[in-house]
């Protein structure tokens, strides 16, 4: 009988969300839903030397 070759392809990785991805998704719907909500949301205006926004 003949002998089967050892199988050489690497095994297969699964993909992997970096750590902290599902609360930077979080945090970037809540800066859409802010900036659709209030339209001035990313205004930043210097009164009196201060920053206000």
């Amino acid at each position: 009988m003949p002998q089967s070759l050892p199988d050489t392809t690497p095994p297969k990785r699964r993909f992997r969300w970096p750590t902290g991805m599902p609360q930077l998704a979080a945090l970037l719907l809540v800066l859409l839903v802010d900036s659709l909500v209030a339209p001035h949301f990313w205004q930043v205006v210097l009164q009196d030397g201060r920053l206000f926004g």
